[in-house]
């Protein structure tokens, strides 16, 4: 036992040692295995830091490329500017030097320029108004062609109004003959009798005068204002009602009515009553100057016997009938002159008047290059040179007008009857009738050193005549006195024919002989305008005209076949409608009051015809035959009437640098006749079934 314990001692001791030693190495371990532990988490932690730096590494050294990258293309675009400063550098030597080239070359254009300033003479002031703009002027002579319209027409349209309108009320009196026989045998008096039929009169006054009023400050105001500004541009236009013109009318409306119903009622009323309750007596029949032409006579059937009686035995319808229609006819007819003569005004200008199919104008300094051009193209066949300046013309009154003055050269005056057909004009009258119904003049003149030629256009505005003296101006600083040696037919602009060698007798001491030498010596004028006739068509002349014109040798050049195309008078075309289309109107007013008032007076006649055994188509013949030979006759006189008027309107219409030579056509003619005629015949539609409806017995027995 004690062998075992000392045995045991030893190992257990031994043994507790190595229990020992094991737990130290075990805390050992633990120990290392702990600071094994901090060193991985340090070496972990490392290896974060190092991919980190290893992560900027990379990116700086991107960066770091990007940046050699940009440095290159820094350096390239700097090799780039140095090049571009340098091209830009030998540009600017390069412009520098055309500059300096260019800018001697302008200072010595300046200086000749200067130069040629200097010898100018002295500078013209040309003060205008605006009534020499193109635009305002047209306007005005627009307008001012209505207002002449409008004086003379109204008073065309009143008469015939007034005619019918006394006819109207006339006949309303007389066929109130009965009734008025039983207002006076019933106790009333003439007053009270008159009134019943002048308050009528003026009731239809009032009303019609009220819709004409309407239509006349409102209707026809507003549709010319739309042709208007349909041509120019107009600020805003404020239709006003005139009291004067719209009161005048309607008081003359009722003035005329008003005294022939009461001259027709005093009539009646001067009658008693037994005589006007019956049936007024026919009245007697009586030889008319046709039945003492035994030849004509002899050889008419019945019916035109009876017809020609009819129409010379009631003397007031004769004339009511041929006046009325008459006057409409010639209202067609002053229509049909103004159009055709504005639309010939035109043509007889440009092709009649100017022989001449060219005008070509230079500023004098480019007058010979101007003349050399000419002749270089070739184009003209036959040319005259002549100065054109704008002047002013003044008669005794002290009244100017502005002119366009063209000096003949002394070596070409007998070249300008071959340019310019120079036809002496005749004076003009507003009873002149040679003048009116067709052009009236003398024959050729020639210029000559007696005087000056002024065209018909010019003269008439100022009311010269041949052998007057005037005032002439040579648009400059010279004013002289002249004698007016002829008036010749021209229609558009105003041109005053001088000689050369007058015009220097006139003018020369003011010192505007020459615009090229100043020197006052004679015959030194600068030609700086021509006339020519050109080869080719009409065509081909404006084209040449208007290559000609872009020339910078040239001021302007105008092609007369041009003018003569394109000259017009839009606004004046729809005026003529107008006055047309309201005389139309008229006729057909004026044809239906006179056939119903004819059918109306005559109903016992026709009844009577009907007991006779005529049928319904020839009592309609029976009428109105007797209305369309009154309306043949009312035409024959109002073809002449209205082209007498149309020459008086026309006159009227005469304005600045335009003269109207009244024309009408062959074919106005006709459409004026066929219109009447045809208005005639449509109011027969409305006249045959009154006829038809005509009951024999009941018209005979009225009376009872």
């Amino acid at each position: 036992q004690r062998t075992l314990n000392e045995t045991i001692a030893p190992a257990q001791s031994t043994l507790d040692q190595q229990n020992a030693q094991l737990t130290a190495k075990e805390q050992e371990a633990a120990a290392g295995e702990a600071q094994l532990n901090t060193k991985s988490a340090e070496l972990e932690a490392n290896a974060a830091t190092l991919e980190t730096q290893s992560a900027q590494l990379e990116a700086q050294a991107a960066q770091l490329a990007s940046g050699k990258q940009q440095l290159e293309e820094g350096e390239r675009q700097l090799e780039e500017g140095e090049q571009q400063l340098a091209d830009g550098k030998a540009k600017l030597d390069d412009a520098q030097s055309e500059l300096d080239a260019k800018r001697s070359e302008a200072e010595s254009e300046f200086a000749k320029q200067q130069r040629r300033i200097d010898d100018v003479a002295n500078a013209r002031w040309y003060v205008q108004t605006r009534a020499s703009i193109d635009g305002f002027s047209s306007l005005k002579s627009d307008v001012s062609s209505i207002e002449s319209i409008g004086r003379a027409f109204p008073i065309v349209f009143l008469l015939v109004a007034v005619l019918m309108s006394l006819t109207t009320m006339t006949r309303m009196v007389e066929e109130d003959r009965g009734l008025i026989g039983t207002y006076l045998g019933l106790g009333y008096g003439g007053l009270a009798v008159s009134s019943r039929y002048l308050l009528f009169a003026l009731l239809a006054c009032l009303v019609g005068g009220g819709i004409g009023l309407l239509v006349g400050f409102l209707g026809i105001p507003a549709f010319l204002l739309v042709v208007i500004e349909g041509l120019y541009i107009l600020p805003g236009v404020r239709l006003e009602y005139d009291w004067l013109y719209g009161s005048a009318g309607i008081v003359l409306f009722v003035v005329g009515v008003g005294v022939a119903t009461a001259l027709a009622c005093r009539e009646e009323i001067r009658h008693t009553p037994a005589a006007l309750m019956r049936p007024k007596a026919p009245k007697a029949g009586a030889r008319i100057l046709l039945e003492r032409i035994r030849p004509v006579w002899s050889r008419l059937n019945f019916l035109g016997k009876v017809t020609a009686r009819n129409i010379f035995r009631f003397k007031s319808r004769l004339i009511m009938t041929v006046g009325g229609v008459a006057g409409c006819t010639a209202l067609i007819i002053c229509g049909f002159a103004i159009n055709d003569t504005v639309d010939t005004i035109g043509v007889k200008q440009y092709e009649q008047i100017y022989q001449y199919d060219l005008m070509v104008v230079a500023n004098d300094d480019d007058a010979a290059a101007m003349r050399k051009q000419v002749a270089q193209d070739g184009r003209a066949t036959e040319t005259l040179n002549l100065r054109v300046d704008s002047g002013e013309m003044s008669n005794a009154a002290q009244e100017s007008e502005t002119v366009q003055l063209m000096t003949v050269p002394n070596n070409s005056l007998n070249k300008l009857n071959d340019m310019v057909t120079l036809e002496e004009a005749g004076d003009d009258g507003w009873f002149e009738l040679p003048n009116i119904f067709g052009k009236a003049g003398g024959g050729t003149v020639a210029l000559d050193d007696s005087g000056v030629i002024v065209a018909k256009s010019a003269a008439n505005s100022l009311d010269i005549h041949a052998g007057d003296t005037v005032t002439l101006s040579n648009g400059g600083s010279g004013r002289a006195k002249v004698k007016v040696a002829a008036v010749t037919r021209n229609l558009i602009g105003s041109d005053v024919y001088i000689s050369e060698r007058l015009y220097d007798q006139k003018f020369a001491a003011d010192g505007v002989t020459s615009s090229a030498s100043g020197d006052g010596t004679a015959s030194t004028l600068t030609w700086n305008a021509m006339l020519a006739k050109l080869k080719g068509s009409e065509t081909e002349q404006a084209e040449y005209a208007d290559r000609l014109g872009e020339e910078s040798s040239v001021l302007k050049a105008v092609s007369c076949a041009h003018l003569a195309a394109t000259f017009k008078f839009d606004l004046m075309g729809a005026v003529v409608a107008l006055i047309v289309g309201l005389a139309g109107g008229l006729a057909l007013v004026v044809l239906f009051t006179l056939a119903n008032t004819n059918v109306s007076e005559r109903i016992r006649e026709m009844a009577t015809l009907k007991v006779l055994g005529f049928y319904d188509r020839e009592v309609h013949n029976y009428v109105n035959r007797e209305m369309m030979i009154l309306t043949g006759m009312g035409v024959v006189v109002g073809l002449p009437l209205g082209r007498w008027i149309g020459g008086l309107l026309t006159a009227a219409l005469n304005m600045p640098s335009l003269y109207f030579e009244v024309e009408v056509h062959w074919y106005s003619y006709a459409i004026a006749v066929v219109a009447t005629l045809a208005f005639a015949l449509l109011v027969q539609l409305f006249t045959n079934p009154v006829l038809d409806r005509v009951d024999p017995v009941s018209s005979l027995k009225s009376v009872e």
